[in-house]
């Protein structure tokens, strides 16, 4: 019996992977920071449910929310963390 091998199209966009514990990580969004070119925070992706808690994924919502103000250009987030890494980004 002759064996096929699946065939894969080529992947588009922007990839991201969903890992425990993290979010999203991709090139340019990562752990919920996106990113632009240069490496600084354009915006933040959080989520209504604490990663802990029970179930999280089944209902969890995602908002987007600018680094900084369009009108303003003030901080929306002031987001402090302690790095011990080069490209840490949370």
């Amino acid at each position: 019996m002759p064996s096929s091998t699946p065939t894969v199209a080529p992947a588009e966009g922007r990839l991201g992977v969903l890992t425990v514990g993290l979010g999203a990580v991709a090139s340019t969004l990562i752990a919920g920071v996106e990113l632009d070119q240069w490496g600084a925070p354009v915006a933040y992706h959080v989520s209504n449910k604490h990663p802990g808690a029970i179930g999280r994924v089944a209902g969890a919502k995602w908002q987007r929310v600018t680094a900084f103000g369009s009108s303003t250009g003030r901080r929306n987030a002031l987001h402090l963390f302690d790095r011990r890494r080069p490209g840490q980004v949370r």
